[in-house]
């Protein structure tokens, strides 16, 4: 599935024309877009009364349903990340968290029209597959039973890898239960940026995988990339996106570092001298944007990338595109 590498140094005119003095006075902290309503936004007078109307609304819609699983448990913990996590090596915590997911799905099967079958599930983390193949088939088992999960082609059922927590037999394991839509954390090729985040992640285990779930014929594969990550340059950027250029992935999503140190501790293991400065760190962006265009990729929005034949694509010139609620663009908004 690779394709062969190519020069992209200081080759390309810049196409994209930004207002350096507009992007000056706003260059602020705020929310992270990824999420919306932002965690910020939740408040108690939001309760059980509103969220059933909510999902009275939706039965009035008469659309398929889309299901998001949070699956929290990470072995290692990643000094960047800002989701909700668990971070242990005891995997007899899975047990008491999937029992608690079930009877949420009990309890929110019961207020929805179950004749509307999942068209859309995600699979997110945390590390998902930190859970063994049997835990996944069961969850997966419980999911159809609460809910009803489609197996039509044109099915959406993604999920996030951590390539150093799968092999091939996880990939065929996921396919077999449903899944055709795989998510790749990779976030930076360079080692010295690898360890300043505590991601050690050798590009082997990323070709490996996905060249197994290419032959394996999953529908897409999406790649994450973080940029404004310690110890990062345009130039050592550029090396990573050259590299996964290469791997041909059929999706790229590229998110932005924002420091939270003061909220979240694992993050106050990164220096702050260590992190590029507002230039470097837009400069990166620019940089990043024209090579991903200059290798074909079409720019979707908020850092989504994809090759031009992509459903992703397509859905934006039909003017079908929209996010679900983690701000991740669908090819139709279905969400429950």
């Amino acid at each position: 599935m690779s394709v062969p590498a190519m020069s992209l140094h200081g080759m390309m005119a810049d196409p994209f024309a930004w207002d350096e003095d507009l992007l000056r006075r706003y260059d602020i902290h705020g929310q992270h877009y990824a999420s919306f309503p932002t965690p910020a936004s939740f408040q108690e007078k939001v309760g059980e009364v509103d969220y059933q109307r909510a999902l009275a609304n939706s039965n009035d819609s008469g659309r398929p349903l889309s299901l998001y699983v949070h699956l929290p448990f990470c072995r290692k913990a990643c000094y960047y990340c800002t989701r909700n996590r668990v971070v242990t090596k005891a995997t007899r915590l899975t047990e008491p968290y999937l029992s608690r997911l079930d009877r949420e799905m009990v309890l929110v099967r019961s207020h929805l029209d179950t004749r509307r079958e999942v068209s859309q599930l995600h699979w997110g983390g945390g590390t998902p597959t930190f859970f063994s193949l049997d835990q996944m088939s069961d969850l997966i088992d419980r999911l159809d039973a609460r809910f009803g999960l489609s197996s039509s082609r044109e099915r959406d059922y993604a999920i996030d890898i951590d390539p150093r927590e799968a092999d091939v037999f996880t990939l065929r394991h996921l396919q077999a239960l449903g899944f055709n839509r795989l998510s790749l954390g990779v976030q930076d090729l360079d080692p010295k940026v690898q360890r300043a985040i505590n991601r050690v992640q050798p590009r082997i285990l990323t070709e490996a995988l996905l060249d197994e779930a290419d032959r394996l014929g999953f529908r897409s594969l999406n790649l994450d990339l973080i940029y404004g990550l310690p110890f990062q340059t345009r130039d050592s950027f550029a090396t990573t996106l050259e590299q996964v250029i290469a791997m041909a992935p059929a999706r790229l999503t590229l998110l932005y570092y924002g420091p939270m140190s003061q909220q979240l501790a694992p993050q106050q293991r990164i220096r702050r001298e260590d992190l590029p400065g507002p230039e470097e760190t837009l400069a990166i962006l620019r940089t990043s944007m024209t090579l991903l265009t200059d290798a074909g990729y079409v720019h979707i929005g908020m850092g989504r990338f994809a090759r031009p034949n992509n459903s992703l694509v397509m859905a934006q010139r039909r003017g079908t595109l929209s996010c679900d609620y983690q701000a991740i663009p669908v090819t139709s908004g279905v969400i429950w």
